[in-house]
């Protein structure tokens, strides 16, 4: 009977540096936060024994993985030694004993990465949570097989001196061989169980989108390297109107722009010294227009003074 390794020894009371990853927290907060959302008839006293609920020692029983990711690709330690595959999900079935301990319609899943390494070839645990009974994918792999769970370590002795820590499995004596986490199975689980049903399409998808985003990092770090010192700073008050309002009165709005300078039209937003209401634009527009019709009109009058003159000459 092949063992599904699960160790909790790594992020059992301590949590992630990061802040920004999802399960930041430690296992027994997190543990801690779903016993909340338990009955207080349905709680148990120790994140040890809810996991041995869920995830019995010695028991076969079906379980359902899966990952989530689009990026499948191992990850491999400094020394290159131990390799991981990342967010990979385990999903018990939900049985009779589970049900006295878990919320109605509630399932649990362990979220966390294989490691690959030597003998060792378990799941590291960083995540529990709390899902709908009914969820499931079409795509999970599904396995039969008997949890072998590991809460703590022990340190020791090496032939060639110093010192070495191993897990310590609720299965005595177990051999680490004997795991469901084959390379065989850890290849079948990248290269199935996918949660879309196009996987090559969103990959494409992905890649042309993050080729944008790079390109995008690399052209504000380029902008943030053209700047210029700053010897002071004033406080101005400003007023701003849009490309098509500026357009439908543009003579108006050049009188009033920003300083007078011309690079303030540019934008979208053509920034101006003052406030200009519709009605100003309307009367400041028809002041204008008065102003052009008496120039035009004069000339003409002028003209017809000058004939009459030059006819009264001729007459005489």
């Amino acid at each position: 009977m092949a063992y599904l390794f699960l160790s909790f020894t790594d992020r059992l009371n301590n949590g992630s540096s990061f802040k920004s990853e999802l399960y930041n927290q430690s296992l027994t907060e997190q543990f801690e936060n779903i016993q909340k959302r338990i009955p207080l008839d349905r709680q148990v006293g120790s994140f040890t024994s809810f996991i041995e609920e869920c995830f019995p020692t010695n028991m076969a029983k079906k379980y359902y993985l899966s990952c989530p990711n689009f990026l499948r690709e191992k990850e491999s330690s400094k020394s290159g030694r131990v390799q991981y595959l990342d967010n990979v999900v385990v999903r018990p079935e939900l049985s009779l004993s589970m049900r006295r301990v878990l919320p109605d319609n509630q399932n649990i899943i362990l979220i966390g990465k294989i490691v690959e390494g030597g003998k060792k070839k378990h799941l590291e645990v960083k995540g529990i949570q709390l899902i709908d009974s009914t969820m499931s994918s079409p795509n999970d792999i599904v396995i039969s097989a008997a949890a072998c769970n590991s809460f703590a370590e022990e340190k020791r002795s090496s032939l060639y001196g110093g010192t070495f820590t191993i897990n310590i499995w609720s299965v005595p004596h177990v051999d680490y061989e004997d795991t469901v986490f084959t390379p065989n199975f850890v290849y079948d689980l990248i290269q199935s169980c996918w949660t879309v049903s196009k996987p090559e399409q969103i990959r494409q998808s992905y890649n042309i989108w993050n080729k944008y985003i790079e390109f995008r990092k690399y052209y504000l770090q380029e902008q943030s390297k053209r700047n210029f010192k700053l010897d002071r700073s004033l406080f101005v008050s400003a007023y701003a109107v849009n490309r098509k309002d500026y357009k439908k009165n543009a003579s108006i709005y050049d009188e009033c722009l920003l300083d007078g300078r011309d690079e303030f039209k540019w934008g979208d937003m053509i920034v101006l010294s003052e406030k200009v209401e519709e009605a100003e634009v309307k009367k400041r527009m028809l002041k204008k227009r008065k102003k052009q019709k008496g120039h035009v009109n004069h000339a003409p009058k002028l003209f017809r003074r000058t004939n009459r003159r030059l006819k009264s000459i001729l007459m005489m």
